[in-house]
């Protein structure tokens, strides 16, 4: 179980190099515990980070070697030591962006989909714009 690990870390790191790590469950339950994360920018880590318009981590280049540029890394992994406003603002930043992975809001998303495949053209666009307004004041 990685979860008392996380909780014990004050910033996950990932420099990984695997264009395949798609989404990370690392980067997930480093979010869902508000822990911002410094990760190597492949595949859809990116995205994963991305909350609001922002980061809620550090994305690291890859060198030309193809693995973690370690200099971009080490002053990465700096900075969140010594600014423990940048960790705490982009903790509570990375808990928000961990509402999109969880699994209540991904099965409703998923009933809204097939619900707007299934219903008339005219029902199902009001239907889904009723739904996405509810979602957006619940998490308001």
């Amino acid at each position: 179980d990685p979860l008392p690990w996380i909780a014990a870390i004050d910033v996950g790191v990932l420099p990984t190099y695997y264009v395949g790590e798609t989404l990370p469950n690392f980067v997930m339950e480093c979010q869902a515990q508000g822990k911002p994360v410094i990760a190597t920018d492949v595949a859809g880590i990116r995205e994963m980070l991305t909350v609001d318009g922002a980061l809620c981590g550090e994305l690291i280049p890859l060198a030309n070697d193809g693995r973690a540029d370690v200099a971009s890394l080490a002053q990465a992994m700096n900075s969140y030591l010594h600014d423990s406003a940048r960790r705490m603002a982009d903790g509570e930043l990375a808990k928000r962006g961990a509402l999109r992975f969880d699994i209540r809001a991904t099965a409703a998303a998923y009933e809204r989909l097939f619900e707007e495949i299934t219903l008339p053209p005219g029902q199902a666009h009001a239907r889904l714009a009723e739904a996405i307004a509810v979602d957006v004041a619940a998490a308001g």
